[in-house]
C-alpha cells in the first residue's frame, strides 16, 4: 500500500502545500518468490512501514515570477522505498525561483 494525502490551500498569491506519503508493511510471506521484490533489502519480517510530513509553499512575486521553499522529511524519518537497495534521504530543504519568459512580443 502507497498513499499520498495532504491538505492545499491557494489564493492569487500563495500556495501552501501539507502532505504526507505513507507506506504500508509488506511481509516477507508476501514477497514474490521470483525475486522482483529485492528480498535482500529486505529485514527479517519484510519491509517495515512508513511516513514522511512534508511542507511547500509558492509565492507569486508578480505573474512572470515565482519563489517556492519547503522542507521534505520534516521528522528526519530513516525508510527505503519498497524493492529499493537506497535509503531515502533524511530531512531536505529547498528554494526555487521560477520565471516565466513569454515569447511573445
Amino acid at each position: 500500500m502507497f498513499a499520498k494525502a495532504g491538505l492545499t490551500y491557494k489564493n492569487s498569491k500563495w500556495q501552501l502545500n501539507l502532505y504526507s506519503l505513507i507506506n504500508g508493511w509488506k511481509r516477507i510471506e508476501d514477497y514474490s518468490l521470483s525475486g522482483e521484490d529485492n528480498q535482500q533489502y529486505a529485514t527479517a519480517d519484510g519491509m517495515p512501514s512508513w511516513f514522511t510530513l512534508n511542507f511547500k509553499t509558492a509565492y507569486n512575486l508578480n505573474p512572470k515570477l515565482q519563489v517556492q521553499c519547503g522542507v521534505e522529511n520534516i521528522f528526519d524519518k530513516n525508510y527505503r522505498q519498497f524493492a529499493s537497495g537506497v535509503s531515502a534521504p533524511g530531512r531536505s530543504f529547498f528554494l526555487t525561483i521560477r520565471s516565466n519568459f513569454d515569447s511573445e512580443k
